[in-house]
């Protein structure tokens, strides 16, 4: 199963689509998620 996220602050129409909405790309979201979702 495939999975496609978003931050808050993206465009709507990419967020309408994407599987989750991570917090923003200002408060470091992307980095965070990976901290707490990828094991390595």
């Amino acid at each position: 199963m495939l999975f496609s996220y978003a931050v808050e602050n993206a465009d709507e129409e990419l967020k309408a689509i994407a599987t989750g909405i991570i917090e923003s790309n200002n408060n470091d979201g992307v980095a965070k998620w990976l901290r707490e979702n990828v094991r390595g």
